[in-house]
């Protein structure tokens, strides 16, 4: 997602882009094959890519963190397009 933004940016002249990404560190693996990678792996795998991001891009992406399901409606109203994970 981070690698389609900022190659989506590029080739738009839209200056008032930004993409926020919501949710908590988590565990992540695959219980059906017995693979877990450690706590905050996968966050830590996306920060390696945002670091790799040029910075015009970086400035527009913003990790927003946990927040309770009661203030995701609003989010998610205002929002032009969103992309669930889950």
């Amino acid at each position: 997602l981070l690698k389609c933004f900022d190659e989506a940016l590029r080739r738009s002249e839209k200056t008032n882009c930004h993409l926020f990404l919501y949710g908590q560190d988590d565990h992540i693996g695959d219980n059906f094959l017995n693979i877990w990678e450690n706590e905050n792996e996968y966050f830590r795998k996306i920060h390696r890519i945002y670091m790799d991001l040029p910075e015009s891009s970086r400035s527009r992406i913003h990790f927003m963190g946990n927040h309770p399901n009661s203030d995701l409606r609003q989010v998610y109203s205002g929002a032009d397009y969103l992309v669930n994970l889950s």
